[in-house]
């Protein structure tokens, strides 16, 4: 080497020198620690966004900012193929497949959310000619026909109903007490309550909840204030000569929060019928060691519990049994191979009906035969009869697209000459309809989106969402 000639950085191979590997190595610690902190960072996170107090012509209320787009985000569209074919009703409905002698009619319907807008929408009408619910009779309405004929009336109630904390809408939802007394004078009976919204202020605002529902005379199961977390009610109807005992137990496979938040709140985790099956190894690794028996691991132990409960309302005197799942599978119009056979494993195990909710959109319906505790492809004399509905979407909410519609089924329970049930389903479809109203106050203007709840059979509802430009 030549005096005074800068020395050279690189080997023969073109590799950097020893001094720059350590710097090389310090910075991609420094861009792994800052991955792994952000990682942590938002796993313990338990924190609400920012609210924004709302005091408009009266209205006092707590609404989120953060999160608030996500109401008007692009949902997704209907998939053709869910109206494919040449009779796409017989999807989401079908007459008897036997000869009944007693009928009895349970409505179904999906999620009852409780978005800002849904309730800002109520206020703007809680003076309006006989509304008795603070506006919500006004938003509900039109489905009181179909709700008030049925025997039995049952609805996934996605929110919170507490006095002690802030009305809130999207992540966290909390409504008014009135909004129960709607549903209760809609002709509601029965509410499901486990599902991924219900700890959304904890066990304070799951016992207000529940509570609330008490008061107004619907019952509910799926959580701790049921007996024995499971509901039997005698129903009675007009076309049978006595009433039939029907058995409703309720479970959810997720419930939001982040893994800190369960760890600190697991007494309250183990008061909601829990099933926390496929999730990723550290939700359940934090609520295996910190939460022990709060919900169940795997699929063995998910069907076991269920065998159980099905048992127990047998033995309470049950005549029919119905398993409510609320699972988190967001935009999704066909249930996948898991679930379906996990509905046919549920009715091996002696459910009559597996209704799902909590994917806001709807999925099919569909009939399954068992015999000796084996799915039968096709029914014969000794066969019996189960009903699924793979998910029943909104029944009112200001979510978008495929998602402002919900599935109101119908439901005849037939029960024959030799005492098995039979099923026949007429589909009708909820629509949470948007306006744009400008409310006048002094001299200043405000434009407010109204949702009011709307009612439509199934050539209505195909025909709107068949409009050229429907999305």
């Amino acid at each position: 080497m030549e005096m005074g000639a800068p020395k050279d950085t690189t080997r023969d191979d073109g590799s950097v020198t020893s001094w720059k590997r350590p710097l090389a190595a310090a910075a991609a610690g420094m861009v792994i620690g800052l991955i792994i902190a952000y990682g942590v960072w938002s796993f313990l996170r338990t924190g609400n966004p920012t609210y924004i107090h709302v005091d408009y012509d009266g209205l006092d209320a707590y609404y989120s900012t953060a999160f608030q787009p996500i109401q008007h985000r692009p949902y997704p569209a209907f998939d053709p193929e869910l109206f494919s074919g040449d009779a796409p009703e017989r999807r989401f409905g079908f007459d008897f497949a036997r000869d009944v002698q007693h009928r009895w009619r349970l409505v179904a319907v999906g999620d009852i959310m409780a978005h800002d807008s849904l309730q800002i929408s109520a206020f703007t009408r809680r003076n309006a000619p006989d509304e008795t619910a603070g506006g919500y009779d006004w938003l509900l309405a039109d489905a009181k026909p179909v709700i008030s004929d049925a025997d039995l009336a049952i609805g996934n109630l996605e929110t919170v109903v507490s006095t002690r904390f802030p009305r809130q809408g999207f992540p966290t939802f909390n409504a008014d007490p009135l909004y129960l007394k709607a549903l209760a004078n809609l002709g509601f009976d029965v509410m499901t309550t486990a599902n991924n919204h219900i700890l959304d202020f904890d066990a304070e605002g799951l016992r207000d909840t529940e509570a609330n529902l008490t008061a107004r005379g619907l019952a509910f199961t799926g959580t701790s204030g049921a007996p024995q977390r499971r509901l039997r009610i005698e129903v009675a109807s007009r076309e049978a000569a006595e009433p039939l005992s029907i058995g409703i137990i309720s479970y959810t496979d997720y419930i939001n929060g982040k893994g800190l938040h369960h760890i600190r709140h697991r007494d309250a985790l183990a008061e909601v019928n829990y099933l926390c099956i496929n999730k990723h190894w550290t939700f359940r690794t934090f609520v295996e060691w910190f939460a022990p028996s709060t919900c169940r691991t795997n699929e063995a132990s998910f069907f076991e519990g269920i065998a159980a409960a099905i048992a127990a309302l047998r033995e309470d005197g049950a005549d029919y049994v119905a398993v409510f799942l609320h699972r988190l599978r967001a935009n999704q119009f066909f249930p996948s191979e898991q679930e379906r056979r996990q509905a046919a494993e549920l009715a091996k195990l002696g459910a009559d009906a597996v209704i799902t909710t909590g994917s806001h959109t709807i999925m099919p319906v569909e009939r399954i035969y068992t015999r000796d505790g084996e799915v039968r492809a096709k029914p014969d004399g000794a066969s019996r009869e189960h009903l699924v509905i793979y998910s029943l979407g909104n029944f009112v909410s200001t979510q978008g697209g495929a998602s402002a519609y919900g599935l109101v089924a119908q439901i005849n329970i037939g029960r024959d000459r030799d005492g098995r049930f039979s099923h026949s389903v007429t589909p009708l479809f909820a629509k949470s309809d948007l306006t744009i109203e400008e409310f006048q106050r002094g001299t200043q203007s405000r434009k407010l989106e109204i949702y009011r709840l709307h009612m439509m059979d199934f050539d209505a509802f195909l025909a709107e969402i068949q409009r050229p430009g429907k999305t």
